[in-house]
């Protein structure tokens, strides 16, 4: 059964925070600035706090099965 509506979101949501929580937490001493901003232009944004260049962007998503490359690899679909 998929989920949907309200419970889909806070689902995303909480996925959302825990990955920001685990980068937060995996930081070394000097990676000490940087800013966490959740629903920016993508779920995540991690950037230097002292020049706000964003370093990375992050699309938080959850299957129900494992992601594999043949799943996200649109050249096996003849793609150009």
């Amino acid at each position: 059964m998929v989920s949907t509506g309200g419970p889909a979101a806070l689902r995303g949501y909480r996925l959302q925070s825990l990955y920001g929580l685990q980068r937060l937490l995996t930081c070394s001493k000097d990676q000490a600035h940087l800013r966490f901003r959740f629903e920016g232009l993508e779920d995540v944004e991690i950037s230097d706090g002292r020049t706000t260049e964003v370093s990375e962007y992050a699309q938080v998503k959850a299957y129900s099965s494992p992601l594999t490359l043949s799943a996200i690899d649109s050249s096996e679909e003849g793609a150009t």
